[in-house]
């Protein structure tokens, strides 16, 4: 399971980087799609945004942070940078609880 969702980390970073090689910056199209916002969504289950952000209770917050090796190799920085990015323009700041 974890090597099947390391190999789905890969193919969304290479994905982005042909999109952004494109100039777009969106999972797919030239604009911002369901794609995006799920990205956003599911990256919380691999490691949660900042309390700030996203405020849980202390004890659920270890909960939500990948530590397989294969999979914390996965998340390439450009999946965190969309993510921000696209949580700062469609999410609310901070996410409600």
């Amino acid at each position: 399971m974890r090597g099947r969702t390391a190999e789905s980390l890969g193919a969304l970073v290479a994905q982005l980087k042909a999109q952004y090689a494109r100039g777009v910056q969106f999972f797919a199209g030239d604009h911002v799609s369901a794609l995006d916002i799920y990205w956003v969504a599911f990256m919380n289950l691999l490691d949660l945004l900042p309390k700030d952000q996203c405020p849980i209770p202390d004890e659920w917050r270890s909960s939500f942070i990948a530590t397989g090796p294969q999979i914390k190799a996965a998340l390439d920085p450009l999946l965190y940078e969309h993510r921000d990015k696209i949580f700062n323009a469609h999410f609310r700041d901070p996410m409600e609880f």
